[in-house]
């Protein structure tokens, strides 16, 4: 203050001179604070050479937890850069457009102004400014002037006072002011650090979750039973068995998704008989805690529900025919995947020895397919798989063993170019000089490599690594695994001697593992930093593609140049779709240490993106495999006129990041030859990127996966709430009649204005097999329904059997809107406020007592029937008869007849689609061994492309032959 009234320090410009001292020192005080958290400091402590030594003594003297991490990265002084001059990674820019030089030149910071100081201004006033700190002993010039520090010992220390520090004047709204507001402190918190903090200083907690190796699970587990750790911070896997005997506390730190979570993680306490006290945090800003906090006794009184899986589902009878088929090829893969797979063969392909024992002869052959077909025999759901379904597997067993290992290829070549290239920049300063900082990140490039390839090639023969050889194949899909995701995104996190990776699902992986987000592992923040280039650059992982925003549609390829949608046929332009060809197909992601979680860190940070689904139908030989059912509701609301579902199975479903929500730009930054992503632009703005690096901005990343998936719209005008309601009836519904969990079936809105629709897909690994028979059956839509409708209670004839009301002892409490009894979930909080179940109440009633029709190509059943009628062979009796059969017997009707296959040139009687079933109509003239022997022919390449072949004699019992295949053809009358 005493400096700022001193107007012999500001004499060197007129502005400065005439600025109250009031002024001065607000601007001042702003204006060194921003420059001391951005650590633009002359301090000793901060500079590179002298952490050099402090880091050896430190590794010398202290051991874990207290020492220094091999990639640890110490924080670093910058320096506040004047004009042009180079900037380095730490330095931020005092130019006019800078944070800074914005600040210092706007009527927010000096009053007198009515409009910001032009950047010629600004020039003139900056020497001033800057001069009037250094006399006052608050800034340090560097030797050549072309950059600035804060003294060290200009710094004044003082305890704080248990406010929380007022916001920076420099990048908050609060500017205008001369005094910022004061923010008010947690007071649990500050109460917590002055009082209680240092009585907990003896006391150690440790993590407990499926990213922690099994053998140190185990070790804290018996060092928590000794005593010896505190507590143990879980994740969900304290559900899973963990037994110790005389747990007494547990706090969980939000109220669990259902009671069956809470029932598993609470019955970790008290298993000795002993009391035990449960305690559970409900945040204020949640509605699911809220709802139980002033409910507890619905979520204490949970019982558990037993897993259920779809045994019919073709994803998981793959998987196990793999493992029989594994087990009589003899095979031992051994401890790690370089026993299977040669790394010293270019493309790494598969040992000689395995190649040669993958390929069963023909007895063994016939022994694994006899003893699938007795698996699959053994039950009603699965027998219609015994036939040329299972035969076409096993074929194919060896190519799909081969390519499970493909994800392993890539992740090991770009680990192995990763190591090249930190070789050749480390032997390059061998022979020439090469600057420090890029000879120190060669070699935390090398060891990063290294310790990739000894984790991918499980060296320890750890049974619990992902890369041990079963272990791998079951989350590639190829072997039975249900307690790890299918085909994972992987993030490499730097941590101990030999780091390690954790997996995600795709899905899940597209945000938790998204560029710059932090994960927190082992004590310690990592933040997202790189993405692994299996082909070493970036642009070959680009898809060019164009989104539907009308329908939700994604158009790839050369698709993405279409004009008209092929789904809506909306007509693609700039005010209804989104093109792009820097959409990045998500790879497994490295992560970098940025500093241990500290008392600073009350609360997680997790970065907000912006995240759309879309969809594309699996093509078929005249368009897109789907079914679709039309429901007239006469009695549904007033605009509402029906409702139509289209299931499309074995859908590709695309998730897309945007990029951050908070971001004016849409995308991320990319480093294409390092795969490395850049900060978020208003971190850290000001500091340049690295010379000579090509960027490339407005990168989007994409996930997918193959899904059956369920599009449900509304005929008539809906509007978002109405949406939103139907949305969560029908999934309590369709899980109370399936019985399925919520974290099993997906839903989401998709599209816009007509083609607004609710998108289902089932989340489970293994899948459910639930969306077919909702577009298949038309009883089980009205079932789901009816079981909505009492979700949301209602009586059968739409009575309200919940109003609120005040409530006689014992009596059930009553419901507004919507309720954790009805509509409201743990996963739909965002919809809260549109859910109502009243909304829903007509549209459930109108649902329940619909006559669904079941429609191919858009068409009924009796207008498909004679669609199918008038393609049929004019020559062939036969086939008039099998048609008119099916029609006549209820039974399921083809959806093409005659149709021309996209990868073969054979055209069948009749197709159908989801099946992949083709037909034959086998009169007479098939007799002939010439005709007979082509016939062979053909059908056997069908069979070997995966199609599945049926032929109907002229010379049996039509009905008996159509009897032979239920699952194809659907139950007799």
């Amino acid at each position: 203050e005493d400096f700022c009234r001193d107007p012999a320090a500001w004499k060197g410009h007129p502005f400065l001179s005439q600025a109250s001292p009031q002024r001065r020192a607000f601007v001042a005080r702003a204006f060194l604070d921003h420059l001391r958290r951005a650590l633009i400091l002359d301090a000793e402590c901060l500079d590179p050479q002298r952490q050099a030594r402090i880091r050896k003594q430190v590794t010398q003297a202290l051991k874990e937890p207290w020492t220094f991490g091999e990639d640890e990265r110490l924080r670093e002084a910058g320096r506040a850069v004047l004009g042009d001059a180079p900037r380095g990674p730490h330095d931020l820019s005092l130019s006019p457009r800078s944070t800074l030089g914005r600040f210092l030149r706007s009527p927010q910071a000096w009053p007198e102004l009515r409009a910001p100081l032009s950047e010629k201004e600004y020039g003139e006033l900056l020497p001033a400014w800057l001069e009037a700190l250094r006399l006052g002993g608050y800034i340090a010039f560097t030797d050549d002037r072309t950059a600035i520090q804060v003294r060290a010992d200009a710094l004044r220390w003082r305890r704080g006072e248990g406010f929380a520090p007022p916001p920076d004047p420099v990048r908050s709204r609060w500017m205008r002011f001369a005094q910022p507001l004061s923010r008010e402190a947690n007071a649990f918190f500050r109460d917590f650090y002055a009082r209680l903090a240092a009585d907990l200083g003896p006391l150690e907690g440790r993590e407990h979750t499926g990213q922690v190796a099994r053998e140190l699970r185990l070790q804290r587990e018996e060092a928590f039973r000794k005593g010896e750790l505190a507590c143990l911070f879980c994740s969900p896997t304290m559900e899973l068995g963990i037994d110790i005997a005389d747990l007494h506390v547990i706090h969980l730190r939000n109220v669990p998704p259902n009671p069956a979570h809470y029932a598993q993680r609470s019955g970790r306490a008290g298993r000795s008989g002993q009391p035990a006290l449960i305690l559970t945090y409900c945040a204020a800003s949640s509605g699911h805690d809220q709802y139980f906090f002033h409910r507890p006794v619905r979520m204490v009184s949970g019982a558990v529900a037993p897993p259920r899986l779809d045994l019919s589902n073709e994803e998981m009878l793959r998987a196990h025919i793999h493992a029989i088929w594994l087990a009589h090829t003899g095979l031992s893969l051994g401890h790690s995947i370089t026993e299977v797979v040669d790394v010293s063969q270019p493309g790494f392909p598969l040992r000689e020895r395995v190649q040669h024992y993958i390929h069963l002869s023909g007895r063994k052959f016939q022994e694994c397919l006899e003893e699938c077909r007795r698996v699959l025999e053994s039950d009603p759901a699965t027998a219609r798989y015994a036939g040329d379904w299972l035969q076409q597997v096993l074929n194919d067993a060896p190519r799909a063993f081969d390519r499970a290992f493909d994800r392993w290829r890539e992740m090991y070549a770009a680990a192995d170019r990763q190591l090249q290239g930190a070789r050749a920049v480390i032997d390059r300063s061998h022979q020439m000089r090469v600057p420090r900082e890029e000879v120190e990140e060669a070699e935390r490039r090398e060891r990063e490599a290294r310790r990739q390839k000894d984790l991918l090639c499980n060296l320890e023969g750890v049974g619990e690594s992902d890369f041990y050889p079963y272990r791998y194949l079951a989350s590639e899909g190829f072997l039975p695994g249900y307690n790890f995701p299918r085909l994972p995104i992987r993030a490499y996190i730097p941590s101990g001697d030999r780091g390690e990776f954790i997996a995600r699902p795709r899905f899940l992986a597209l945000t938790e593992f998204g560029p710059g987000n932090i994960i927190y592992h082992e004590g310690n923040k990592y933040r997202v930093i790189r993405s692994q280039l299996p082909g070493g650059d970036a642009t070959a992982r680009f898809v060019r593609a164009k989104l539907c925003r009308v329908c939700g549609a994604f158009h790839e390829g050369d698709e993405a140049q279409t004009d008209l949608c092929a789904l809506c046929g909306t007509p693609l332009d700039a005010s209804n779709s989104d093109y792009s060809e820097r959409f990045f197909e998500m790879t497994d992601v490295v992560t970098q240490r940025r500093e241990r979680i500290t008392c600073d860190e009350e609360e997680r940070l997790r970065e907000g993106y912006e995240v759309t689904s879309h969809f594309r139908f699996a093509p078929g030989p005249s368009g897109p495999q789907i079914s679709e059912v039309r429901v007239p509701l006469p009695g549904a609301p007033s605009g509402i006129t029906g409702l139509r579902l289209v299931y499309g199975p074995s859908a590709t479903l695309w998730r897309i990041n945007h990029g951050w929500r908070r971001s004016r730009e849409v995308g991320f930054t990319l480093d294409p030859g390092r795969g490395e992503w850049l900060p978020r632009p208003d971190e850290e703005e000001e500091r340049g990127p690295e010379p000579r690096r090509t960027l490339i901005s407005g990168v989007r990343i994409l996930v997918r996966d193959t899904r059956n998936i369920l599009l449900v719209y509304l005929e008539g005008k809906a509007d978002e709430a109405l949406l939103a309601s139907l949305q969560a009836a029908l999934q309590r519904g369709i899980e109370a009649i399936f019985q399925v969990d919520e974290e099993e079936l997906a839903s989401e809105r998709v599209g816009s204005g007509t083609y607004r629709a609710i998108l289902f897909w089932e989340a489970a690994e293994g899948g459910l097999g639930v969306l077919s028979r909702l577009a298949e059956d038309p009883a089980t839509l009205r079932q789901a329904a009816r079981e909505a409708l009492s979700i949301c209670h209602f009586g059968p004839g739409g009575e309200d059997e919940r109003p609120p009301r005040p409530l006689a002892e014992g009596e059930a409490e009553g419901c507004a809107r919507a309720c954790y009894d009805c509509l409201l979930t743990y996963r739909n909080q965002q919809d809260h406020p549109y859910l109502d179940r009243h909304r829903a109440r007509d549209l459930l009633l109108a649902l329940a007592e619909s006559a669904p029709e079941v429609r191919q190509g858009g068409r009924s059943r009796e207008e498909q029937f004679r669609w199918l009628l008038d393609r049929t062979d004019p020559a062939s009796a036969l086939e008039r008869r099998f048609l008119e059969h099916l029609y006549r017997t209820g039974r399921r009707l083809p959806d093409y007849a005659q149709p021309n296959l996209a990868d073969y040139p054979a055209r069948p009687d009749f197709y159908y689609e989801t099946a992949r079933a083709c037909v034959f109509c086998d009169g007479a003239v098939h007799d002939r061994p010439e005709v007979a022997a082509e016939d062979q022919r053909i059908r056997a390449a069908l069979r070997d492309l995966g199609y599945r072949v049926v032929v109907i004699r002229y010379d049996r019992d039509l009905e008996e032959q159509i009897a032979a295949y239920p699952d194809l053809f659907g139950p007799g009358p």
